[in-house]
């Protein structure tokens, strides 16, 4: 792809089985080089961005502190983390991205201890910047390599997984993955206690121990934080998105988000929402 901005620049984007979204798959790989590096900011993604550095210097801020991305190192974005970058120092730089989406994204994080803006070097730089060029080349026939692609990006993920800490449980895997699907629903956590299998009690003290946090706290926080999404990221209306988001009203939405974020709804999205 031509771009008069860049020295360089080619884009490779999911375009997938419609109305199926894997659980995780290759949403974009992008290569992109520029002599005259502009800044760039993000009020928050869908996705988990990957960047590597192949020359320049690149100074990344978030709202925990600035990182200095140069060649031979990854810097990991989670989902829906804010930031921006800009050149650092004289002279351009060009940069391969590869951006992971799919439904059970946030819980693979969560489980490989990857939900938080990581930044390190990386020994098979080389091998990686191999590795997602070929990606991005299958993805010119997504169907021809639909399950190669969804291979390589799990074993691109599981190979940065960091080891501290401990593990979530896999009931609580479970029930993550269980919140996610019923997004679009009202909170009950009937549902979930039935689709887990467990009483309430025991699924009050699966998210205590685990979030810290009770499940009603969580799921209301995961539809806000995906309400933030679509406010700074798409032109949905509010009602459309309290309708998504299974609330009964546009008012009960507002109130809700509000009440966690002190904005309105549209507030929030005239402070956040990203240019086209």
């Amino acid at each position: 792809m031509e771009n008069r901005e860049f020295q360089f620049f080619s884009v490779r984007l999911w375009n997938g089985i419609s109305g199926f979204e894997p659980g995780l798959y290759p949403f974009c790989v992008e290569e992109a080089e520029r002599e005259y590096p502009k800044p760039f900011r993000c009020s928050g993604q869908d996705f988990l961005i990957a960047a590597f550095l192949l020359s320049g210097r690149l100074r990344y801020r978030f709202r925990t502190g600035e990182q200095l991305l140069v060649p031979g190192e990854i810097l990991l974005i989670p989902p829906h983390t804010p930031y921006e970058f800009s050149g650092a120092g004289s002279g351009g730089y060009r940069k391969l991205v590869f951006e992971i989406s799919g439904k059970y994204l946030e819980q693979e994080l969560y489980m490989l201890n990857l939900n938080r803006v990581i930044h390190r070097e990386c020994p098979d730089f080389s091998a990686r910047i191999a590795t997602l060029r070929e990606i991005g080349e299958m993805m010119t026939d997504i169907p021809a390599h639909f399950a190669v692609l969804a291979g390589k990006t799990v074993e691109f993920l599981y190979s940065l997984r960091e080891p501290e800490g401990n593990e979530p449980s896999r009931l609580f895997v479970s029930a993550q993955n269980a919140v996610e699907e019923l997004l679009s629903s009202p909170v009950d956590l009937n549902i979930l206690e039935r689709r887990l299998r467990v009483s309430r009690s025991t699924l009050g003290r699966l998210f205590r121990s685990e979030a810290g946090i009770s499940p009603r706290e969580y799921w209301i926080r995961r539809k806000i934080r995906r309400a933030e999404y679509y406010l700074s990221r798409t032109d949905f209306s509010v009602k459309e998105i309290a309708d998504r988001l299974g609330y009964s009203s546009q008012f009960h939405f507002s109130g809700e988000f509000r009440k966690r974020l002190s904005l309105s709804p549209t507030e929030f999205r005239k402070k956040h929402s990203v240019p086209e």
